[in-house]
């Protein structure tokens, strides 16, 4: 409670943890504790620190382990589609994102049973829906366009409307403005002005 509603910089928490330290130990055992803490390592010092701690979640393992059975078209029809509505949003997330680092190995096949078997443009929240739909237009799904339209005439988040949008000109500039053209006014000026720069830049 000590910094409570208050900004706390490196040196107060620093305070804090030592005297922690020295709560929870005896006097020559904190002290040793303390000094083998190399701040000026952990504060100024690139990178990672050597006695780093490596935390592997359960759930990252399904969802990689899930994507590689897509990509070996190896998934189980019986429950692949229970167990991705059971997962968090943020496991179906690490699911696409090991999918799009491994874009490479999907071919029009896989993806059709990425959308058929996981009904991914169908129930699932934005944060989903514009991942897959990035991988959708990366892999130039023309069964998919009617949905991501649809995703853009009803979503004005620059988050989500930015990274489709650049997508899509990356695959089909004139499709995508044609498209934009139509629906730029639905988007608050700032978030159509950062799109309508990107086709600027690329025509």
């Amino acid at each position: 409670r000590l910094y409570k509603y208050q900004s706390v910089d490196y040196t107060a928490f620093q305070g804090v943890l030592e005297e922690l330290i020295r709560e929870k130990f005896k006097k020559k055992q904190a002290k040793k504790v303390i000094k083998e803490i190399d701040w000026d390592k952990w504060l100024n010092e690139k990178g990672f620190p050597a006695n780093k701690m490596d935390f592997v979640s359960e759930y990252l393992k399904d969802a990689e382990k899930l994507a590689e059975d897509f990509l070996n078209e190896k998934e189980d029809d019986s429950s692949v589609l229970k167990k991705f509505k059971e997962w968090h949003t943020n496991v179906k997330l690490a699911f696409l994102n090991y999918l799009t680092e491994n874009k490479d190995k999907i071919d029009q096949k896989i993806l059709l049973n990425l959308k058929n078997k996981l009904h991914l443009a169908e129930e699932y929240n934005s944060e989903i829906k514009y991942m897959w739909y990035l991988l959708a237009l990366d892999k130039k799904l023309e069964e998919e366009m009617p949905n991501i339209q649809k995703f853009l005439e009803t979503h004005g988040r620059l988050k989500y409307i930015r990274p489709v949008f650049f997508a899509w000109i990356e695959k089909d500039f004139s499709q995508a403005k044609e498209f934009f053209e139509k629906v730029k006014y639905l988007y608050h000026p700032f978030a159509r002005r950062i799109i309508q720069e990107k086709f600027d830049k690329e025509s």
